[in-house]
C-alpha cells in the first residue's frame, strides 16, 4: 500500500526527490510546499507554504514529508524546519531510491534521502 508524502521545497533538489518518489513502490508524492508557487513540479501541484502542512495533515491525512530543500547557508535553518515538521506529528522517513546501491550494513536514519546510483 502506497503512502502519501509531501515534499518540502520546490527547487532543483526537490525535483530530484520528486523523481525518486514517483518511481518508488511505497511513496505517493501528492505535491510540494514552498515560499513561492513555481507551478507544477514534475506534474506535482503546489500545495502552499510550509504553514499549510498542518491543514494537509488534517484534511488529507498525510503524515509523511521529505525535505527537498537543497543548499541552505545556515544549518540552524534546516534544523528549525525539521523541528517544525516533527512538532506537528509529521514523520520524515528515510527515502531510498529503487535505483540506489546500498550495502546491507549501512544504517539509514530518518530524514535521509538516498538518490539513484
Amino acid at each position: 500500500m502506497m503512502k502519501d508524502i509531501v515534499i518540502i521545497g520546490g527547487g532543483g533538489h526537490a525535483k530530484v526527490i520528486a523523481s525518486v518518489l514517483k518511481r518508488h513502490p511505497l511513496w505517493n508524492p501528492i505535491g510540494y510546499l514552498d515560499v513561492v508557487n513555481k507551478g507544477y513540479l514534475l506534474e506535482l501541484p503546489y500545495l502552499g507554504m510550509d504553514e499549510t502542512l498542518p491543514r494537509i495533515m488534517k484534511d488529507q491525512e498525510v503524515f509523511n514529508a521529505v525535505i527537498g530543500i537543497g543548499q541552505i547557508q545556515n544549518t540552524e535553518d534546516r534544523k528549525k524546519i525539521v523541528r517544525n515538521i516533527e512538532s506537528i506529528g509529521i514523520s520524515l522517513p528515510a527515502i531510498v531510491s529503487s535505483r540506489a546501491l546500498v550495502n546491507e550494513e549501512v544504517k539509514i536514519g530518518d530524514g535521509t534521502v538516498i538518490m539513484d546510483g
